[in-house]
């Protein structure tokens, strides 16, 4: 039988993809880091919640996209974003095993073992 849409689906959810690579590295870190330095707080102490939701509304209603972009650009997140990604390249480049398929093939090439329950003496130290 040929392959259905479902089985597309959860192929395509075991594959490597920049999207779902950069949605678990820290670059998005260093954007809202940027952000969070542009509100005005005590330093040493982070912006509150409700402190970071009114500089976004407020950003939404009277901001522009011109705004945001002398905001990237004074925050020097160009280079910071560099900096995030080079590392975040060369983890990649150095890992055994970057995919859900990978990490399986990887643990089934090492070795079998069984894993079995502990007894009480064992559990109870």
């Amino acid at each position: 039988a040929g392959k259905t849409s479902d089985d597309a689906e959860d192929d395509a959810d075991r594959c490597w993809t920049f999207r779902k690579w950069l949605s678990s590295s820290s670059v998005t870190d260093a954007i809202a880091d940027m952000l969070e330095s542009r509100i005005p707080h005590d330093s040493g102490i982070r912006p509150t919640s409700q402190m970071q939701l009114e500089f976004a509304r407020s950003l939404g209603r009277s901001g522009s996209r011109d705004v945001v972009l002398e905001l990237l650009r004074e925050g020097d997140v160009t280079s910071t974003l560099a900096d995030t990604l080079w590392h975040e390249f060369r983890q990649v480049a150095v890992s055994s095993a970057a995919t859900g398929e990978e990490w399986n093939t990887k643990f089934s090439e090492k070795g079998q073992f069984d894993m079995t329950f502990g007894t009480m003496d064992i559990f109870y130290g």
